[in-house]
């Protein structure tokens, strides 16, 4: 399978309220494993191929990363289709950290 870049979209969609991790179409794919913190998850392909997936549960700051796709293969010889994976691209992925909520928070008089 080619090689697929992988961009981070930070806006809100049709699809899904949070952060979403997307790549170019790829032929062939119909399932992305995604390795979040050492946590394994799949998600179906799109109809082109390309990955969807909401990471709005990751956690904050900096966490490894690694995405595969993967799909149906025939074996030339056989009649035989064998569901194979791609090699893992993997990556750092860095959350913002949410900031300090303010406290001693009062209402005073105006001077």
């Amino acid at each position: 399978m080619k090689t697929f870049l992988i961009f981070l979209i930070l806006t809100t969609s049709a699809f899904a309220a949070g952060p979403i991790l997307t790549c170019d179409p790829q032929e062939g794919v119909t399932k992305y494993e995604l390795t979040l913190g050492g946590v394994v998850s799949e998600s179906d392909a799109l109809e082109n191929g390309a990955a969807w997936i909401d990471i709005s549960n990751a956690p904050e700051g900096k966490t490894n990363a690694s995405l595969k796709a993967g799909g149906p293969w025939t074996i030339d010889d056989e009649d035989q289709v064998v569901f194979v994976w791609s090699d893992p691209v993997n990556f750092t992925l860095g959350r913002p950290q949410v900031s300090t909520p303010p406290e001693n928070l009062k209402l005073m008089d105006a001077p």
